[in-house]
């Protein structure tokens, strides 16, 4: 579920129709860690249950997004005490490879492919044998690496820029960071 204004854990645990008592061990929990005592509209929280021996739903554990990459986990042990934990969510470094023509600016035309901002900017401030904002002609080709890091095909954020290239007026120039010293170069 989605957390959603003015929503606490109580509140969710009480929709979920949970006792009082059967709630008191999970807001004991929650009530000594602090991102839990004010949820963040639009965050995520999953509630998993398991069948008891007479076939009723117990509430076995609580997940909460704390953000992209921090979840926190309260779980019902089996002698009924509720503990916690934080997990890293686990993640996968993907390497975009984006390319394309540049019209007006190379900043225009990558942020047009859906390469981050950010990601143009730090390839900007990249040991290059030209001046991006005022050599490069209409026209030019661009090749962008970059890494992503991304959750169940989800994206999560962005990494540096591995290499990058731009055939512009007859010459290509490129550009890594893999491997590369201080100042760009190998």
């Amino acid at each position: 579920l989605i957390i959603k204004r003015n929503e606490s854990l109580a509140t969710i645990l009480k929709q979920e129709g949970l006792s009082r008592a059967d709630m008191a061990g999970w807001l004991a929990e929650a009530n000594r860690i602090d991102v839990l005592r004010r949820l963040q509209v639009g965050h995520a929280m999953t509630l998993s249950y398991e069948l008891l021996g007479n076939g009723a739903p117990a509430l076995r554990t609580v997940s909460y997004d704390i953000n992209k990459r921090l979840l926190l986990v309260l779980e019902k042990r089996n002698e009924g005490t509720v503990d916690s934990r934080v997990e890293t969510v686990p993640t996968t470094l993907v390497w975009r490879a984006v390319g394309g023509r540049i019209q007006d600016s190379l900043y225009e035309a990558a942020t047009n492919l859906g390469v981050p901002a950010g990601v143009v900017d730090d390839l900007a401030d990249m040991d290059w044998e030209l001046d991006l904002s005022s050599q490069i002609r209409r026209g030019a080709l661009f090749k962008i690496i970059f890494e992503e890091m991304q959750s169940e095909g989800k994206t999560l954020g962005f990494g540096r820029v591995l290499a990058a290239e731009i055939k512009n007026n007859g010459k290509t120039y490129k550009t890594f960071s893999i491997g590369a010293g201080d100042d760009g170069s190998y």
